[in-house]
């Protein structure tokens, strides 16, 4: 546990000890993730998924990548993703999306542009090959699109 003024000035640090069980890792085939449920990140600037409420995500500047990073996601079976963006942009910038788990990149997912950054669509990319077991997932964004939302889906 830490005691700070702010994240730059900690005044008392002390371990902290949580009894109980451990987390299960996260469920993640067949089930809808939104991009907020993110354990860490780099990059990443927070946007509107409507003019009134919700939370999108889009790389703090579209010429550097942006990267979500979901740890211990069960993605056993997984053999397509499924995911929400929105893209207002020039088709000569680009947008795409990049998708890590064990070390590999089973899928890569160009986004095209909707017309408005309010203008969402899903695409459905299959994976290279099906994953299984418990990876760290990270989700790299390239260029100038949103990421609200995300699925994994399994065969059959």
């Amino acid at each position: 546990m830490i005691v700070a003024r702010s994240a730059d000035h900690p005044v008392l640090t002390a371990p902290l000890t949580v009894p109980g069980a451990a987390a299960a890792p996260r469920t993640g085939v067949e089930r809808r993730i939104p991009a907020v449920d993110f354990d860490d990140h780099e990059g990443v600037a927070v946007v509107a998924t409507t003019r009134a409420d919700g939370d999108a995500f889009t790389p703090a500047g579209p010429a550097r990548p942006a990267t979500l990073l979901f740890r211990e996601t069960d993605l056993s079976g997984a053999s397509a993703i499924e995911v929400e963006t929105a893209r207002e942009g020039d088709r000569a910038v680009g947008g795409r999306l990049e998708v890590r788990a064990g070390g590999r990149v089973p899928a890569g997912i160009d986004v095209p542009v909707t017309g408005d950054r309010y203008a969402w669509t899903s695409i459905t990319a299959e994976l290279a090959a099906p994953l299984h077991g418990v990876h760290d997932l990270s989700l790299t964004l390239h260029g100038d699109f949103r990421l609200s939302v995300f699925r994994f889906g399994a065969a059959g």
